[in-house]
């Protein structure tokens, strides 16, 4: 299939098929190492819209094929576009020029009635067209030019731009109106001018397809404007959270291509073609912008520093207008900005010196709080708990407790939980207490990953369990966790105690019931009035303490949802309270949305937290009260921080 005919040739205006996608190139855009980069339209059907889209066409074992042994090991991340389809094409040809269209010859124009031209020799008058004299054979010097026609266009014909040509042609092709550009300084992108035409030999070639964001900012567009700190704190860190997740499956960034980062929230990389495993030798010396000095010897292994070092001159030309290595030889200078100017003298040092990603992202995220307008969060937050009005519950087994800490690095956590205690002498009241004490103690982590906050949760959960199954017999409990790491929320749940998000008036069950009758309700074999009723509803399928582990799955997470965390909005009310709160109104107004409807009124925007916990409690009691009652609510709201 090695022919020219044969081959697919890539080009501006060709238009072919990548997996089910209709493709037409539109502009070659760049041109890195063994890549090259194509703005496309993609149509998923011949009726569908045409979208913009990114083509990257690569060999099949360079630096396209990495980043999709990288993209294998990460996980899904927001700050990493997704492929909408990568395909390897046996036979490709590549060129970066506009075909050469072709030119009709023009209509054939009649002459004009001719003039005489006089011979020197004998004076006789001849056509003007005349080679020669019709009467004394003397010949003319043609007063015509003649022209040499090229050639007819040939498809395989090599364009290669010569820069050696004029000032005015170096003008000419200097201007772009679209928004990429050849990266200059760098070496790391070519002149968009050199073209590699399609060569007698066609290649296998891997092709990956995404599309581009509308109208998003690039990042290398955001770099040639003035930013403020905060901006340039932000992005930084977004940046270095990417490379701090791409180190934790032991791959490093040593190159970025601002050209092909998009500035939307969060930003978006849509090549990460600069990532090595970590740990590896490069085969040849890198050298760029954001490439640290040692990566232009082959003999220096990947490692986390040289990340380091990539976001730090990034925001170094964020702040300066101009790259660290555009100093040469001379002093790096760095601005007198506190806090930043650490960050760069260490980051842009000697390897050993530079900061760990965990530390710089860490050192950004506070520093970004210090000079930025940064919304900080804030709890405003109410409970109540009663025993309730049955002759037959004369304890309260239900014990909540709350944290709330503005810790040293500028995070603010708020933790709520609440237990309801079950078993008789006292067990339940004994359960709830370790259980809620327990998890209170448990030391929290320093870092700010939402992984390691996730683990957290799961593993003071797990110790809990462990205390209660060990030192209550014959007793056990429910426990419904809600853990705020600034604007991350977290939940932890075993049992029917329940927790709810009001947002926007809405009310939203965040944790599922973990009972005998939720279990009929979801397989409908009970319909939701009868599950009022059903006289097994109180009886738990999961509770803390019924085993000495508990297996993966048992704790119910935000994970089932497909994420760690929720993020929290302006306004947003968490809600966590026993079943005595919850089954109690339903049981007044049966109907199927009369809970959310009641608590909907009490927690209105304008009322105070206190008052509408006040309110709640007094409706169960008004019901009835049947079981203890407990309700705790956390409003948040966000304040300018200077």
């Amino acid at each position: 299939m090695n022919t020219l005919t044969d081959a697919l040739c890539i080009q501006p205006t060709a238009r072919f098929e990548i997996e089910a996608f209709q493709v037409q190139v539109e502009a070659y855009l760049a041109h890195a190492a063994d890549v090259y980069y194509f703005r496309v339209g993609i149509q998923e059907t011949v009726e569908s819209d045409v979208k913009q889209g990114l083509l990257r066409v690569g060999s099949i074992n360079g630096n396209l094929a990495r980043e999709l042994q990288l993209r294998q090991v990460i996980e899904t991340n927001k700050l990493i576009s997704e492929l909408a389809a990568s395909e390897m094409k046996p036979a490709v040809l590549i060129s970066t020029a506009e075909p050469i269209p072709t030119v009709e010859a023009p209509p054939e124009i009649e002459p004009a009635p001719s003039e005489t031209i006089s011979c020197s020799i004998c004076g006789f008058e001849n056509p003007k067209e005349s080679l020669q004299c019709s009467a004394c054979g003397f010949e003319f010097q043609s007063s015509v030019e003649s022209i040499d026609h090229p050639p007819e266009p040939d498809s395989t014909a090599i364009h290669i731009a010569d820069h050696s040509e004029s000032t005015d042609r170096e003008d000419s092709t200097a201007s772009h109106s679209h928004p990429f550009d050849p990266v200059d300084e760098s070496g790391y992108l070519l002149d968009d001018a050199i073209v590699e035409a399609a060569s007698e030999h066609p290649e296998p070639k891997l092709l990956l397809l995404s599309y581009l964001p509308e109208d998003a900012e690039t990042l290398e567009e955001w770099l040639d404007r003035d930013v403020s700190l905060e901006e340039a704190l932000l992005v930084a860190t977004q940046v270095c959270q990417l490379f701090l997740n791409t180190q934790q499956v032991q791959w490093s960034f040593i190159q970025i291509l601002p050209k092909f980062i998009y500035l939307r929230a969060p930003i978006q990389f849509h090549d990460l073609t600069g990532a090595y495993p970590t740990g590896e030798q490069l085969q040849s010396g890198l050298s760029g912008k954001y490439c640290p000095p040692e990566a232009a010897f082959s003999t220096s292994p990947v490692d986390e520093t040289m990340s380091s070092y990539g976001v730090a001159s990034l925001l170094y030309q964020a702040i300066h207008k101009q790259s660290p290595t555009s100093t040469h030889n001379a002093p790096l200078a760095i601005k007198p900005i506190p806090s930043i100017y650490q960050i760069l003298r260490l980051c842009l040092s000697d390897a050993e010196d530079r900061l760990p990603l965990c530390r710089l992202r860490d050192a950004l995220v506070e520093t970004r709080k210090r000079y930025g307008n940064v919304k900080r969060t804030e709890w405003e937050i109410a409970s109540q708990t009663t025993v309730g009005l049955s002759v037959h519950r004369l304890q309260n087994e239900d014990h909540y407790g709350i944290k709330h800490l503005d810790r040293f690095d500028s995070s603010v956590i708020a933790l709520a939980a609440i237990a309801d205690g079950m078993g008789g002498m006292n067990q339940g009241k004994v359960a709830s207490q370790i259980a809620i004490t327990t998890l209170l103690e448990s030391a929290m982590p320093q870092s700010k990953q939402m992984s390691e906050w996730a683990k957290w949760l799961e593993s003071a959960v797990q110790q809990a369990n462990e205390q209660v199954s060990s030192q209550v017999q014959g007793g056990g409990t429910t426990l419904s966790v809600a853990l705020a790491v600034d604007r991350n929320l977290y939940i932890a749940h075993i049992g029917d105690s329940r927790i709810f998000l009001i947002r926007n008036q809405i009310l939203c069950q965040l944790s599922e019931d973990h009972s005998v009758t939720a279990s009929r309700l979801a397989n409908g074999q009970i319909s939701y009035e009868d599950s009022l009723d059903d006289p097994d509803r109180n009886q738990l399928t999961r509770s803390l303490g019924d085993r000495r582990m508990l297996s993966e799955g048992y704790i119910h997470t935000l994970s089932r949802y497909g994420d760690l965390t929720l993020s929290i909005q302006e306004g947003d009310i968490l809600l966590l309270c026993s079943d005595g709160v919850w089954d109690e109104l339903n049981a007044e107004n049966p109907a199927e949305n009369s809970l959310a409807c009641q608590m909907i009124e009490f927690f209105q925007p304008d009322r105070s937290l206190r008052e509408a916990v006040h309110q709640t409690i007094e409706a169960v009691l008004k019901a009835g009260a049947h079981d203890n009652a407990t309700l705790l609510a956390l409003r948040c709201h966000f304040s300018e921080q200077s």
